[in-house]
């Protein structure tokens, strides 16, 4: 197989996984993003070792990739800013709570 046919493999195959791991934070569910720095630089880095018109030719998935990853981004920060009002709710309770024990 070809550096470019295993860039596009790893491109849609990231593309997937971005796509459900945004649908499982939507749904609430826990998702795993620790590969994903590591599968985005290896998938750069073959970019990067690409023939020029090879890499132009990937411009445009590229550029869609980007713009999963900029709102899986803002959906973890979202994500982050619920759970940590939540717990900051729940310390606020137990601290007004005269039955909770210290």
């Amino acid at each position: 197989m070809s550096l470019f046919t295993d860039t596009r493999k790893q491109m849609d195959a990231l593309e997937a996984d971005i796509v459900t791991i945004r649908r499982q934070i939507e749904d609430g569910s826990s998702a795993d993003l620790l590969d994903l720095p590591k599968r985005v630089e290896a998938m750069c880095a073959n970019i990067t070792a690409l023939a020029a018109q090879d890499a132009k030719a990937l411009a445009t998935d590229m550029s869609r990739l980007v713009g999963l990853m900029d709102a899986l981004t803002k959906d973890v920060t979202t994500q982050y800013t619920r759970i940590k009002s939540a717990f900051e709710r729940l310390q606020q309770r137990a601290a007004n709570d005269p039955n909770s024990a210290d």
